[in-house]
């Protein structure tokens, strides 16, 4: 059976098997929370937390629970750490965990996260080789969701108000990037620029197997 190296799930993550920009899915954050940089830096930690520790947790009770149970294991995991999540947001960042707003509990729900979590239980491979291609496509997945979350919100803030921290870059900033209807024309860009990566060919994956003897 030939088993995918762990570099593979890397690229394919960011090109062969992007979430946005390739499958569609997990778009809504991607416009609606990236509007600042600190609910997107939040929101990814979150993400990674709570995804990494459902994923152990379902490769930990792999053999008691079925394929068919799985998902609500996932579910109750996520929205579990989620609350707690919310709620010490609230006691020790309040101002930060209210300008979350809807996105952080939407991250029970997410299908994404969902699938990345679960991915193990999908696999059909050997015990040795599913844990391993099972973590290396849940973390290339969340590096993905990650990058272009924090990214697009880097740019958004640095072209709506001009500055970034302490540092000036522009000498005014355009404030219409701020609002959502700058967080559409900012995914447009970056799906308009991995369509282009598609068609040239440019991100095509030199994948590597071996075959087990």
């Amino acid at each position: 059976m030939a088993v995918k190296k762990v570099k593979d799930f890397f690229v394919n993550g960011f090109f062969v098997e992007n979430p946005f920009f390739i499958f569609g899915v997990g778009l809504c954050p991607l416009v609606g929370a990236t509007f600042s940089f600190d609910v997107a830096l939040a929101l990814a930690f979150v993400v990674w937390v709570t995804t990494i520790f459902t994923a152990f947790l379902l490769i930990s009770l792999s053999k008691a629970i079925n394929f068919l149970n799985k998902k609500l294991v996932t579910v109750l995991s996520l929205g579990f750490l989620v609350s707690v999540f919310i709620v010490f947001g609230k006691l020790y960042f309040p101002e930060l965990t209210d300008k979350t707003g809807i996105w952080l509990p939407l991250v029970t729900v997410n299908c994404f996260l969902i699938t990345k979590a679960n991915y193990y239980f999908g696999n059909k491979m050997p015990s040795k080789n599913r844990l391993k291609s099972g973590l290396a496509n849940t973390v290339s997945g969340l590096l993905v969701y990650s990058f272009f979350l924090i990214g697009i919100a880097f740019l958004r803030q640095l072209s709506g108000e001009g500055s970034f921290g302490n540092f000036r870059f522009l000498p005014q900033g355009f404030s219409f990037f701020l609002l959502p209807a700058g967080g559409f024309l900012s995914s447009g860009f970056l799906l308009a620029f991995m369509n282009y990566l598609q068609k040239t060919k440019i991100t095509e994956p030199k994948v590597e197997t071996f075959h087990k003897k």
